[in-house]
């Protein structure tokens, strides 16, 4: 019954999860061949300067900030609320012991995972219960670009 109930939903889930599994594939080959004297920094993607400033926030909020500071000038700024979710993840990290680098990646898979249940419930609202499914589907993909899947190299 219960399956039988949830099973679009289900279906779904599954699908996407698989989509982000393969997207991620390049990442995951990283950490297991990396050679045992060496540290895979865990970085994802070409933007290694917003992986880097992202991890950053978060070490700002493990350090009791709540605001973000600009600390690479040499004027005098105000902190800013800028990037306030990151700076929450490094909150939630300290209490849980984690570094930056898992608490960012924790925080990612959380965040995708949430996009995923957003997508299938506005699919919901706006379509009859046979093409709901397809219209998930179809907006998960359509923000993929097909490169993500066949590229090698992380940087």
């Amino acid at each position: 019954m219960f399956l039988q109930r949830y099973r679009y939903f289900i279906f779904f889930l599954i699908a996407a999860n698989i989509l982000f599994l393969l997207s991620n594939t390049v990442f995951i080959l990283h950490i297991v061949r990396s050679p045992p004297d060496k540290v895979f920094s865990l970085m994802h993607g070409d933007w290694f300067h917003d992986f880097y400033s992202l991890v950053s926030f978060i070490t700002e909020g493990q350090n009791g900030f709540w605001l973000k500071r600009e600390q690479y000038t040499t004027e005098p700024i105000s902190p800013t609320m800028l990037h306030t979710y990151y700076i929450a993840v490094g909150h939630i990290a300290k209490v849980f012991s984690l570094n930056s680098f898992t608490a960012y990646h924790i925080a990612r898979i959380i965040s995708v995972e949430l996009f995923f249940l957003s997508l299938f419930t506005l699919s919901s609202l706006f379509f009859e219960k046979r093409i709901r499914i397809l219209a998930a589907l179809l907006s998960l993909l359509a923000g993929i670009p097909s490169y993500s899947f066949f590229k090698e190299t992380v940087n």
